[in-house]
């Protein structure tokens, strides 16, 4: 009884990010594809469902779907090996998603040094540190290359450590999370089509309200 409740608000939230991605996406194929990846993602990553989730709104636009998994599994990659959280998360995915948008690279947007990125040699193609801040005061770094760039030091510097933290104790309670998460919405997803039938075939007037 605890799991079906449990479910029937996952898949309740599940199906309102259906209905969001649906709208982001344009179509509910490309939506359900999506989320089917989403799924898969969240259980071998040190995400949960609902944080990539809750990342991609901000990605899709600017990258695109298949784009948009990619970073953030270089994402996940860099926070097992910094120990980012949601905030530091946050903070990266907005900076990447602004130069994109704008195709401009700006000290605000550039602001990951705190959380262990180091900027500048990420983007040392454009010279030593000094070199590189005053070419972004000048605005001569556009937004693009500059996050080709942080995205392949951070592969390079970090690639491949999520899959090894999801081999270790936390890792894998984290991923146990998730796929009784999955497990769970399931029950709900069930227990609520069944309600909907008995409603069908018991009260003809909510079919018509509802179907």
């Amino acid at each position: 009884k605890e799991a079906v409740t449990s479910g029937s608000s996952i898949a309740g939230g599940r199906e309102q990010k259906q209905m969001a991605f649906t709208t982001l996406l344009g179509s509910e194929e490309a939506a359900a594809a999506f989320l089917a990846d989403v799924q898969e993602m969240a259980a071998m990553t040190n995400y949960t469902y609902d944080e990539i989730t809750g990342y991609a709104k901000s990605l899709v636009k600017p990258f695109g779907e298949d784009k948009s998994l990619d970073i953030l599994t270089t994402l996940s990659d860099a926070s097992a090996a910094l120990s980012l959280n949601e905030s530091d998360n946050a903070v990266l995915i907005a900076g990447l998603s602004r130069m994109k948008l704008t195709d401009k690279t700006t000290q605000e947007y550039l602001n990951y040094s705190e959380r262990g990125i180091d900027v500048y040699e990420a983007l040392s193609k454009w010279g030593n540190a000094a070199a590189v801040a005053e070419k972004v005061t000048r605005g001569e770094i556009r937004g693009s290359e500059a996050v080709e760039e942080i995205l392949a030091y951070m592969q390079e510097q970090y690639g491949g450590l999520s899959e090894q933290m999801a081999g270790t104790y936390a890792g894998m309670v984290d991923n146990l999370a998730d796929a009784e998460a999955n497990a769970e919405a399931a029950y709900g997803e069930g227990y609520t089509r069944v309600g909907d039938w008995v409603q069908f075939m018991t009260d003809p007037g909510w079919s018509v309200r509802n179907w």
